[in-house]
């Protein structure tokens, strides 16, 4: 609906764009088997992790931290974390 207002399509044409696009999903061919959907979720926990890694680790840790200081030297041991 966005890009039919964004390229201001007359209402015949967003009806006929919209009821293709329902038949799309309706079409099993375009439907993702559990195989896939498992390995999409391994490549995102990946990203997260080679985004987040160290930072996951440090939510994971801090309530076991019990000063503002020691977090602080924690972070200043690796220089991903120091950057």
């Amino acid at each position: 609906m966005f890009f039919c207002k964004k390229y201001e399509l007359d209402q015949s044409r967003t009806h006929l764009l919209l009821s293709e696009l329902e038949s799309v999903q309706k079409s099993q061919a375009y439907v993702l088997s559990s195989k896939d959907k498992n390995q999409i979720s391994k490549l995102r926990k990946e990203t997260r992790k080679s985004k987040f890694g160290n930072f996951l680790v440090l939510g994971l840790v801090r309530r076991y931290i019990s000063t503002d200081k020691d977090l602080f030297k924690l972070l200043l041991l690796s220089k991903p974390s120091h950057d």
